[in-house]
């Protein structure tokens, strides 16, 4: 799944819960999606992941900023 993809999928998901009643629908479920990506990232950081040099680690790293970029752009 590309970056942009990823980005709309999280967007779809939280578009459900989120409140419009301080900012748009759209707006909430991005910055939730945000949050799930710091998340995500925030795993990749964890000891268990003793491997974070290696080059699957980096992609996997980079492909949840270039989903942030997305979510960010949208």
């Amino acid at each position: 799944m590309t970056p942009k993809e990823k980005a709309k999928e999280l967007i779809n998901k939280f578009i459900g819960y989120a409140d419009d009643s301080m900012a748009s629908l759209n707006d909430n479920a991005r910055y939730c999606s945000l949050l799930c990506v710091d998340e995500a990232q925030e795993l990749l950081n964890k000891p268990m992941f003793q491997y974070k040099e290696s080059t699957l680690w980096k992609a996997e790293f980079e492909y949840w900023d270039k989903v942030r970029d997305e979510l960010n752009g949208l």
